[in-house]
C-alpha cells in the first residue's frame, strides 16, 4: 500500500487530492486520490478502518471494522457484549438514519446484571444496508489481534490504570489484563486473547444469525450463567437493533442530524446545541456558552468510545459505543472472552453523543463527529462543533477552548467545502486530550 498520512491526536489534512482510481472493492492498490478519513479514540483501531477505506470500501465498511476492533483493543468502552448507536449517512440512497443497538437487560435477574449483547447484531445489520466489502474481511483483523495478540495502547493502559482492578474477580479477565501480581497491564505489554478470537471467528464464518438464535446461542447463553448473569435464548433472540429517523435540526443551508431518543446524549446534544447557535450565543462568548452544560460523571467515564469516518463518496458514519460502566459489569461469559455489560441506562447514554451535517440540497457532507466516555458528551461535542462551524475556527483548534476537567473524547471528520465534490477540504481529528488517531489514506 502507499504512503499513509497519520498523526496521533491531531489534524490530518488532505491536500490536492485529484480523483481516486477505482480499484476492486478490497483490493489493496496505491492510494492516489481521496479516499476517506477516520478518527477514533484507539490507534489501532484507526488503522484498520483506514486499510478498509484504502482498499476502497465504504464508511460503513470502515467503521464496522474499527468498531469491531475497538471490542479488542479497547475492552473498557467496547465490546461484544455491549452495544451502541450510530449515524449513518448514505450518499447514493440520498439518505440519513440512526440505527440503535444498546445492551437490553434479560427476562430474568441474575448474581451479574449483565445485558444482553448487542453490538454484533446492529453492526451487522448497518454493513447489510450499507457495506461494500464481503463481511468476512470486515472482522478479519480484529480476528487477528485478538488470536495473535497486540501490544497494550495507551489509551488501554490508562483504563487498566483506572479501572483494572475491577476485573481481578474473574479469573479470566484476570489473566489476560491483569500481571502476575494482580496489576494492570502498561503500555506495551503483550494481550492475546484467544477466546475472543474464536467468538469473533463464529461471527466472520456464520454471521451474528447463529450468535443470536442458532447453536451458538445455546453455547453462549450457558456461559454468561456459568458467570452468573441470567441469559436465556429467548433473550439473543429478541435483541433486535432499531433503525430510526435522527433528531435533525437546520443550521445556514444545512442539516445537522443527532442521535435520537432513548439515547439521553443526543437529546442533551441537540437542545445544548440549539442554545449556543440561536441568537449567536457562541460567536458572543465562545466556549463560555457552553456554561451550565452537564459536567462530567466520573461514575460512567471510560465507559464509552465514539469514532467519525468519511469516504471519497460522500458517506459518512458516526458512531458511539458503549459496556455501559468502565470494563462493563467486569465479569466475562465462562470461556468466550466476551466482557458482560450492564444494561444500558439514562447514565450511559448521557455519555453517547455523534452529530453528521449534511446539505440536501446538493447532497454533499460537511462534518461527522462523536464523543463518548463521559456524561459531558454532549458539551465536548457541541463544543468543538461551535469552534469549528460557528467560530470557523481551523479544525486543529477546535478543542483548545475546552475545559481539560471535561472526561468526554471527541473524534472529528470536517469537509468544510463539502464531499465528494471538494474532498481536498476535508480534515479529521481526534481529540487532543485523549490517545487516539486521526488517519487518512494518502496518496
Amino acid at each position: 500500500m502507499g504512503m499513509v498520512v497519520v498523526l496521533c491526536g491531531s489534524i490530518v489534512t488532505l491536500a490536492a487530492c485529484g480523483g481516486a482510481r477505482n480499484e476492486p472493492i478490497g483490493t489493496a492498490a496505491p492510494v492516489t486520490g481521496y479516499y476517506g478519513s477516520i478518527a477514533s479514540d484507539e490507534p489501532r483501531a484507526t488503522l484498520v478502518g483506514r486499510d478498509i477505506l484504502a482498499n476502497n470500501g465504504s464508511a460503513v465498511d470502515a467503521a464496522v471494522a474499527a468498531a469491531f476492533t475497538l471490542a479488542v483493543t479497547l475492552p473498557s468502552r467496547a465490546g461484544v457484549g455491549g452495544g451502541g448507536a450510530c449515524l449513518v449517512r448514505d450518499a447514493k440512497a440520498k439518505k440519513t438514519e440512526a440505527i440503535v443497538f444498546l445492551p437490553q437487560p434479560t427476562t430474568l435477574d441474575g448474581r451479574v446484571p449483565a445485558a444482553v449483547p448487542a453490538l454484533a447484531r446492529g453492526l451487522f445489520a448497518m454493513h447489510a444496508r450499507y457495506g461494500r466489502q464481503r463481511w468476512g474481511e470486515i472482522l478479519t483483523q480484529a480476528e487477528n489481534l485478538a488470536r495473535f495478540g497486540f501490544p497494550v495502547s495507551r489509551a488501554l493502559a490508562t483504563d487498566l490504570g483506572r479501572h483494572g482492578p475491577r476485573l481481578a474477580g474473574d479469573p479470566e479477565l484476570a489473566r489476560t489484563f491483569l500481571d502476575a501480581h494482580a496489576a494492570p497491564l502498561g503500555e506495551g505489554a503483550t494481550v492475546s486473547q484467544f477466546a475472543l478470537a474464536a467468538v469473533l471467528t463464529q461471527l466472520r464464518t456464520a454471521g451474528p444469525a447463529d450468535l443470536y438464535g442458532g447453536r451458538y446461542a445455546h453455547v453462549f447463553a450457558e456461559a454468561a450463567r456459568a458467570a452468573g448473569a441470567s441469559m436465556t435464548i429467548d433473550d439473543l433472540r429478541q435483541a433486535v437493533p432499531s433503525w430510526t429517523a435522527p433528531a435533525e435540526t437546520g443550521f445556514a443551508d444545512e442539516r445537522l442530524y443527532m442521535l435520537p431518543s432513548p439515547i439521553v446524549g443526543g437529546e442533551a446534544m441537540a437542545s445544548l446545541w440549539r442554545r449556543i447557535a440561536d441568537g449567536g450565543a457562541y460567536r458572543r462568548s465562545g466556549p463560555a456558552a457552553l456554561a451550565g452544560a452537564p459536567a462530567a460523571d466520573r461514575g460512567i467515564a471510560d465507559a464509552s468510545t465514539g469514532l467519525a469516518v468519511a469516504d471519497r463518496d460522500g458517506s459518512a458514519v458516526a458512531c458511539v459505543l458503549t459496556m455501559g460502566r468502565p470494563f462493563g459489569t467486569g465479569r466475562s461469559a465462562r470461556g468466550t472472552g466476551v466482557i458482560l455489560a450492564p444494561p444500558a441506562d439514562a447514565a450511559a447514554t448521557q455519555a453517547m453523543a455523534a452529530a453528521l451535517m449534511v446539505n440536501t440540497n446538493v447532497q454533499e457532507f460537511f462534518l461527522a463527529a462523536a464523543a463518548g466516555g463521559g456524561g459531558d458528551a454532549p458539551a465536548v461535542l457541541a463544543g468543538a462543533m461551535a469552534a469549528v462551524l460557528i467560530g470557523e475556527r481551523p479544525l486543529e483548534a477546535a478543542f483548545s477552548g475546552l475545559d481539560a476537567g471535561r472526561a468526554a473524547l471527541a473524534n472529528i471528520v470536517s469537509c468544510p467545502f463539502g464531499a465528494p465534490r471538494k474532498p481536498e477540504s476535508c480534515a479529521t481529528r481526534a481529540d487532543p486530550r485523549g490517545h487516539g488517531l486521526a488517519a487518512v489514506p494518502g496518496q
